[in-house]
């Protein structure tokens, strides 16, 4: 369905006026890049402009992205990419959709899922990671590596909002509900079970059809055991994992941290995380964050204050800068530590 003429016959708008955006993500260098495969990617580019150089924290640039995005289509689309754990995604077999009409707010394509619920452990002991224990709330707020395939994430915008408490409420509230509904172990089987006897009776004739493929010959149905594994132990990890999204910024860091900034290279805005932490000494620290050249001159103060214990996220934005490597620094107490970021124009 990654083309307009779907999309005209179930919404009614002409493929050809207004038209469509229809965009693949892919990463590009490194970053994440929107392709457009129909119209443009230009109010996309604007929007994660925005998303970029402001604090999604902030309920007021949170509602512009809700003017922006259908947030209760990109949840559910998240929530099923994240339940099945289709390991081979962010910024890979991605791709959302908007009408060319005014006020038109992005949507997502689901597709390219056949690889997950665990089957893809079957392909050889590198991929065991794909199993229910795989961890899809760090693959969309941080990335994560799959063995001889690379990283996949972080999605660019979860990675924005995930500290935002209406986002953080909103997708803890669609996994309770559909935990206990669809993805209840119990309704899982049971369908499977339906689908395999449904199948069962055809597959002589597709072995005979693809006898190329090795899985259809001998191993199906242990993919159909793999899948009732992971629908039995998916929830139990899937509810772990997101206990972790709802600890961000709750709990008081053990120790000083300066992170890499993300996105990076960039150009020009990114963000900078940093944590604080409680000292028996001291329930302030006062902290200095600031940007220099390679020559060692201070090109940015981004801060220069007192600070409680916490975790903290600033953005820099180079947009005077030109291109090149720049060295942040942070100083807090006695503590110093210094990171690399690419400017890339």
């Amino acid at each position: 369905n990654k083309n307009s003429w779907y999309y005209q016959y179930h919404y009614g708008i002409d493929r050809d006026n207004p038209g469509y955006d229809i965009l693949k993500h892919v990463s590009k260098n490194g970053l994440p890049y929107a392709y457009a495969e129909e119209g443009d990617a230009n109010n996309w580019n604007e929007m994660m402009s925005f998303v970029n150089s402001h604090d999604m924290n902030l309920p007021e640039n949170y509602e512009y992205l809700k003017s922006k995005i259908d947030m209760n289509n990109f949840i559910t689309y998240l929530g099923h990419c994240m339940y099945v754990g289709k390991w081979d995604w962010p910024n890979n077999n991605d791709a959302s959709w908007r009408p060319k009409t005014e006020d038109a707010k992005w949507r997502w394509i689901q597709y390219d899922m056949e690889t997950g619920l665990g089957v893809a452990t079957v392909l050889g002991p590198q991929l065991a990671v794909t199993g229910p224990q795989i961890n899809m709330v760090k693959a969309v707020t941080e990335g994560i590596d799959i063995p001889g395939f690379g990283k996949f994430g972080p999605h660019p915008i979860v990675a924005r909002i995930y500290t935002n408490q209406e986002f953080k409420d909103s997708l803890n509230n669609w996994f309770t509900y559909h935990l206990a509904h669809e993805f209840d172990p119990d309704s899982m089987n049971y369908l499977l079970d339906r689908m395999a006897d449904e199948l069962r009776p055809y597959m002589d004739e597709y072995k005979r059809r693809a006898p190329y493929i090795g899985i259809m010959n001998n191993g199906w149905e242990n993919s159909i055991e793999k899948i009732k594994e992971f629908i039995n132990l998916r929830p139990t990890y899937m509810m772990n994992h997101l206990r972790t999204l709802t600890s961000v910024k709750e709990t008081v860091p053990l120790e000083y941290e300066l992170k890499q900034n993300f996105p990076n290279p960039f150009n020009p805005v990114t963000t900078i995380q940093y944590s604080i932490p409680m000292l028996e000494t001291m329930h302030v620290t006062f902290v200095q964050l600031k940007v220099y050249d390679v020559l060692g001159r201070e090109v940015a103060s981004l801060v220069n204050e007192v600070k409680p214990p916490g975790n903290y996220a600033v953005q820099f934005d180079a947009k005077n800068l030109t291109s090149g490597i720049y060295i942040y620094k942070l100083t807090a107490g006695n503590f110093n530590q210094v990171k690399k970021m690419l400017v890339l124009k």
